[in-house]
């Protein structure tokens, strides 16, 4: 076993960090959705 158990904790950090900014990218692309869902009745029941 060659494995540096440092590099391996290392890679699970890296590892739950891209995911973790992954979650983040979506959850600002559902917020800014709902945003303009919101914006866009509110046009609506304007016109």
């Amino acid at each position: 076993m060659d494995e540096n158990p440092n590099q391996s904790n290392e890679e699970d950090l890296s590892a739950q960090r891209r995911e973790t900014r992954h979650v983040l990218e979506e959850l600002r692309n559902y917020q800014g959705a709902q945003i303009q869902l919101v914006t866009s009745r509110q046009v609506n029941l304007r016109e």
